[in-house]
Order: structure tokens, then C-alpha cells, then sequence
């Protein structure tokens, strides 16, 4: 093996994967999310995504019926909320990134936290703000009359759209 090379191991189970759909359908059916989106990286880990696949499509049908959250990786006392988009350095300090996600985990976050008001409200301004089409340039591009505006003029309006 050459010196600059390394070796992935993934160890995965059956109990530690649905554990994780358990709470993230959990979470989706206690605030009344419509969707939950599984996703493994088969790409990557072939045998160990599979199985994390199956075991993740098996779950909800046996255990909570016909049910179908991004951002947010729950554990049995912990929760992570993320971003759940890349990076680009090319738009680093250009005021041009869409602040869409980590604005929307964030909500998510605050109403686990047990403040649903105010989390219900950065949703709600959220929503208002696109369906006014006041928007960053890769959601302009998409949309006839939209409004484009930077990174930081799109949070600000967001904020003066909130109600809590």
C-alpha cells in the first residue's frame, strides 16, 4: 500500500441504524413534518450504505405505518443541526451563498429545544420571504420577477418578516 494511502472501516448495525430513523421519524411525527428523507452514501460504502439503506425503508413501514428531515442527526440524548449543502470557496465573502439551510436547521434546532413559537416563526418568515420572491441568485434564476438580493440582505429581510 503506498505511504499517502489510507483505509476506511465503517462498522455498522442493524440496531445503530434504526435507532437513527427511529428518532428522526419521531422527531418528524411530534412537529408535524410531512417528509423524512433517508439518505446513505452507496457511492462511498457499498455494503455498509446497503444495509443501512434497508434496515433505514424497513423501519417506518413496520413501526409507523406509511410515513415519508433534513438537517438534523438525532441520538438518543444529543442532536446535531447542520447545513445540508457544501461549500464553494469561489463565493467565500462574496455575500452570495443561500442561507436557506442552516437557516432552516437552525429552526429546527430552536423548536427541539422546546420553543416551537419562535421556530414556527423563522419557518414562517422563511416561506413568506420566497413566496414574495425576494430571493439569493441561485433561487432567482428559477423564478420570473424575482427579486435577487445578497446573502445577508436575504437573512435580514427574513428577520423583519418573523413574528416572535
Amino acid at each position: 500500500m503506498p505511504a499517502d494511502a489510507g483505509i476506511g472501516v465503517k462498522p455498522t448495525s442493524k440496531t445503530a441504524s434504526e435507532r437513527i430513523g427511529r428518532k428522526a421519524l419521531q422527531y418528524a411525527v411530534a412537529n408535524n413534518v410531512r417528509t423524512v428523507t433517508l439518505v446513505p452514501n452507496g457511492n462511498i460504502m457499498k455494503y455498509t450504505e446497503g444495509a443501512f439503506r434497508a434496515w433505514g425503508f424497513e423501519l417506518p413501514r413496520r413501526e409507523f405505518g406509511d410515513l415519508i428531515i433534513t438537517g438534523a442527526n438525532f441520538g438518543e440524548h444529543v442532536a446535531v443541526f447542520e447545513a445540508m449543502h457544501g461549500t464553494d470557496p469561489r463565493y467565500a465573502g462574496r455575500d452570495r451563498v443561500n442561507p436557506g439551510s442552516p437557516i432552516r436547521s437552525a429552526a429546527m434546532m430552536i423548536g427541539h429545544i422546546g420553543w416551537p413559537e419562535a421556530a414556527g416563526s423563522i419557518e414562517a418568515a422563511l416561506a413568506a420571504v420566497i413566496a414574495d420572491r425576494v430571493v439569493i441568485y441561485d433561487l432567482a434564476r428559477l423564478m420570473n420577477g424575482a427579486r435577487t438580493v445578497g446573502t445577508s440582505d436575504f437573512a435580514a429581510v427574513i428577520v423583519g418578516r418573523m413574528t416572535v
